[in-house]
């Protein structure tokens, strides 16, 4: 299983069971209002927003988190602009404007470098977040 989904481990601990995904396309305005788990990275990679277009905005400013160098995100984006299909982002959230990305980070943030160019495809839990002990966003 991908990152310890169905397992009870590692990005899925205390993930509820029996869960629906479904299968998305989410129009640029919706893309860009997903919002980064909450960690440390990412964090203070967006300025603690947890958006991806500040993150996009620190990115061009040459900042980096932690001193990790960006290269990989702009490589990514230059992929997003050349027209490059990539997998589908992980969603978690009750709606579009409460999403949060489980899987594929590195890519939203190229979107986001990429001005959100077009709809990205997403497999999206869409059931109440109940994670864990009750009503919660993922512990990442």
């Amino acid at each position: 299983m991908t990152r310890g989904y169905g397992e009870n481990r590692e990005l899925f601990e205390g993930f509820p069971q029996n869960v629906e995904w479904f299968k998305a396309w989410l129009s640029p305005r919706d893309l860009a209002a997903v919002r980064y788990i909450e960690y440390s990275y990412w964090n203070e990679l967006s300025a603690g927003s947890r958006r991806p277009a500040d993150a996009a905005r620190r990115i061009k400013q040459g900042q980096r988190a932690f001193d990790v160098p960006n290269g990989h995100f702009l490589a990514a984006a230059a992929a997003v602009q050349r027209g490059e299909a990539f997998p589908p982002l992980i969603l978690a959230g009750v709606s579009a404007g409460d999403l949060v990305c489980l899987e594929g980070r590195l890519r939203l943030t190229a979107y986001a470098l990429a001005g959100f160019p077009r709809a990205v495809e997403c497999l999206w839990w869409a059931s109440p977040l109940t994670w864990g002990n009750g009503p919660s966003e993922p512990p990442c």
